[in-house]
């Protein structure tokens, strides 16, 4: 068993723990005008970006016991069952559950006398998606009449499991 010093001397020396590819792409347009006293400004910006896994950890030397690492898979937290696990050809926000409901031989879900679902806890991977959207887009209008002014901000973004907006007054 490794000391936390050992542990400590592993993780701050691991500079680089893979490689990951980022493709993206930001477009913005903007409009200001002001009659006398009032302006007003609006501005819109849209981004998608994508990552994929190129490799994980390949020959690396533990420093302290000399042990070569190598991996192509890499669990690095979640909550329970559902954990954020790093694949070659994955992306960052990948996320999996390691538990699935059990099933009779006609692949339905199976129920006990009980009426009791009966669940698997040592599942394979199971996908369950990217917690990054697949794009952003934010919209902000400022308004301003001699020196009071105020803003109006909306972001939403896109290609989750369901679509979030966010919007909020100053």
């Amino acid at each position: 068993m490794q000391s936390f010093l050992q542990q400590e001397a592993i993780v701050h020396s691991m500079r680089r723990l893979g490689n990951v590819r980022n493709r993206g792409v930001e477009l913005s347009l903007g409009y200001k005008n002001t009659w006398n006293k009032f302006s007003w400004s609006s501005n819109y910006t849209f981004s998608a970006n994508k990552n994929k896994i190129l490799s994980l950890i390949d020959g690396y030397i533990n420093p302290v016991t000399g042990e070569e690492i190598t991996k192509d898979r890499m669990d690095v937290g979640g909550l329970s069952k559902a954990r954020f696990i790093l694949k070659v050809g994955g992306s960052l926000g990948d996320l999996y559950s390691q538990s699935d409901l059990l099933r009779d031989s006609n692949n339905k879900i199976y129920v006990n006398a009980d009426g009791n679902v009966a669940v698997n806890d040592k599942a394979d991977d199971i996908y369950l998606g990217s917690v990054f959207p697949k794009a952003n887009m934010a919209w902000r209008n400022d308004f301003q009449y001699g020196n009071w002014g105020t803003w109006l901000p909306s972001y939403c973004p896109f290609g989750r499991s369901r679509l979030l907006c966010d919007s909020s007054r100053s």
